[in-house]
């Protein structure tokens, strides 16, 4: 299997672990070390490290899970518009092996996802292109091949829920008629589903981007949440019962109308209800100069609350593009809760704490060297030292792939001080 070669960076006090080959829009010192055992990287304050992992096409799409069962967090990026993915296993604590392109995934592919059922786990790709929900085969190589396919409408993005008696069930967003197709007792092995429900999607021109996942009634039966980007208005499809109706219907609308493309679930305050958290990916056209993360308290009894976190961001003036690419939330080994969010110039990390209100939370950012599409952020424990890490899927034409390690926070922080922007 190749080996990924790395080039370790110095820059004052600061130390960044980048791979060999893609430091060339940086000006620092640099000393090559041939292959390294591993990425060695001090932790502590002042310094911040990451590795740029060389998926070379835009990534679209990003799927950290164990894949080769070996205890260790590995990486699949994918490139729509590349039309491959590349899987990236984690050998050692933050040293990575490339696997080979896959080009099975097929003609634009949309999400990668690994689905739990009572035969296992398997791993399913939404290839729009081909018209297929493919069950990919993972090699010991990191190759992907399809092992079985289901014929689908060109599917863009699909997850995986749960229903009495649904056993597996699927939501699958297509890339045209805007629509949803439900998937009842979805065999992943036999690639055969009991029965299908195709929903029409009234009120928008548009596809569906993304599909959220909430058990928001705490009832252990889970909502399909469906966030019309334009609109910024969130559609829901509830269980409907034995011999009830399946119908999509209103959930939410934001005051400000900014797009709103995917939607994170959790428990933000900790009151053991289910939130959402809405980010908005362009303002209101004509309107406020400025973009917010939506985030709505789950009340209880169908109620949300609307409180609006302001992401800092250029305003158009002075050449910023204010909006919000990519969104994830969890906790860290400090018991806080943080979310990350990516704009078109900065990462902004905020920080939870249960003395402080939700509508003034602290935030630290972290910019990037230049403007760039951030396609996917998510904050996983990557390495294994208990700290949150932020995966990062970019759309750039080399080194797409992206990890800073933590502890975020502090890192942030030292970070954001210094001359130096991360890539």
């Amino acid at each position: 299997m190749p080996k990924t070669q790395y080039l370790n960076v110095k820059y004052g006090i600061r130390h960044l672990v980048l791979p060999l080959g893609l430091l060339l829009c940086w000006n620092a010192h640099a000393t090559h070390e041939p292959e390294p055992a591993g990425l060695e990287v001090s932790p502590g304050p002042g310094q911040l490290s990451l590795s740029e992992l060389p998926f070379n096409a835009p990534a679209s799409d990003v799927l950290v899970t164990d894949l080769d069962k070996d205890g260790r967090l590995d990486l699949a990026f994918t490139s729509h518009g590349g039309n491959f993915s590349q899987v990236f296993f984690q050998r050692e604590p933050r040293r990575f092996e490339s696997g080979p392109k896959s080009e099975a995934v097929g003609y634009h592919p949309g999400n990668l996802l690994e689905v739990r059922h009572e035969k296992g786990s398997s791993l399913l790709m939404s290839a729009e292109g081909a018209g297929r929900l493919y069950t990919l085969a993972l090699a010991e190589n990191g190759e992907l091949s399809v092992a079985a396919e289901a014929r689908v409408p060109f599917p863009r993005f699909t997850a995986s829920f749960r229903w009495p008696e649904w056993g597996l069930g699927m939501a699958v967003a297509p890339f045209s008629p805007p629509s949803v197709m439900l998937l009842k007792e979805y065999d992943p092995i036999e690639v055969k589903a009991a029965s299908r429900v195709n929903l029409p999607l009234k009120g928008t021109a548009f596809p569906l981007q993304s599909i959220a996942i909430a058990d928001l009634d705490g009832d252990d039966i889970d909502e399909i949440i469906l966030p019309f980007h334009q609109r910024g208005m969130l559609r829901v499809i509830r269980y409907p019962g034995p011999e009830g109706e399946i119908k999509v219907d209103s959930l939410w609308q934001t005051p400000s109308l900014g797009t709103v493309k995917h939607v994170a679930v959790a428990d933000v305050n900790g009151d053991g209800r289910v939130d959402l958290l809405a980010p908005q990916e362009s303002p209101k056209p004509g309107g406020i100069d400025k973009a917010f993360i939506n985030l709505l308290l789950n009340k209880g009894n169908r109620e949300l609350e609307l409180i609006e976190l302001e992401f800092p961001s250029k305003p158009r003036a002075e050449g910023g593009m204010p909006g919000i690419r990519g969104l994830d939330t969890a906790v860290d080994q400090d018991g806080k809760r943080y979310i990350l969010a990516a704009g078109y110039d900065a990462y902004v990390l905020y920080q939870l704490a249960s003395n402080v209100p939700l509508g003034s939370i602290p935030s630290r950012n972290l910019p990037f060297a230049a403007r760039e599409a951030i396609f996917e952020v998510l904050l996983k424990d990557v390495d294994g030292d208990g700290w949150l890490d932020a995966v990062v899927a970019r759309g750039r034409d080399e080194a797409a792939g992206l990890v800073i390690y933590g502890p975020l926070w502090d890192n942030f922080h030292e970070y954001a001080e210094g001359e130096m922007k991360t890539p």
